[in-house]
């Protein structure tokens, strides 16, 4: 019997292989349950015997809480920095990290989603629904979080150095109708310095997509 939605009962199964046909006092408990915490989508395991022959195992799996782009592939990321594969039938709906170099420990990648989960908060505080806005969230500078917003002249990056997070996408927000309104071509906004705004601070940047 396995309790789990994302792990193939089949992926489970073949960790018992040895164990068909042997007595139930055989199996291993502990050694299966380590065996399963190995597995894609698997946070942690609890393996029980069910006299006078059976099994249950318990899966408790791991929620993604963002995509990651790692070269052309779109992976998921859970809290823990934890890198999954995307299961076959599942939608989502996150936004796209990017600036996990693959040199990136566990902990380093744990931090900065913890930094990216920090940002989101912070965007819907107040009852706000401002990450919905949001289509990919650049952390290769912790110190720099950059976040790219769709407008209808094209993508725009916008630099919300660390904190006041809320505080600096709506000074973007109530600005930018009066940049579409001139016609000004905006492809990055540095908003890091309280009452200034820095249109296009690294041309070399946005031209080339970023």
């Amino acid at each position: 019997m396995v309790h789990a939605r994302r792990v193939p009962a089949s992926a489970v199964a073949e960790h018992f292989a040895a164990d068909v046909g042997q007595s139930l006092l055989a199996v291993p408990l502990q050694v299966r349950r380590h065996s399963l915490e190995e597995v894609d989508w698997v946070e942690t395991a609890t393996v029980q015997r069910l006299w006078p022959n059976r099994l249950r195992v318990y899966l408790q799996e791991r929620e993604p809480v963002a995509f990651l782009r790692r070269g052309s592939s779109l992976w998921l990321i859970d809290r823990q920095g934890v890198i999954l594969s995307q299961p076959e039938g599942a939608a989502f709906s996150f936004p796209v990290l990017t600036g996990f170099a693959e040199t990136l420990t566990l902990a380093e990648r744990q931090a900065r989603v913890q930094l990216y989960l920090e940002f989101l908060d912070a965007l819907g505080q107040e009852g706000a629904n401002d990450t919905t806005r949001l289509s990919e969230i650049d952390l290769s500078d912790p110190e720099n979080i950059r976040a790219s917003i769709p407008e209808p002249g094209g993508i725009v990056w916008l630099h919300f150095g660390r904190g006041r997070y809320h505080e600096k996408l709506a000074v973007y927000l109530e600005h930018r109708a009066l940049w579409q309104q001139s016609g000004e071509e905006v492809r990055s906004v540095d908003l890091r310095y309280r009452g200034q705004i820095v249109l296009n601070p690294n041309s070399a940047d946005w031209k080339a997509g970023r």
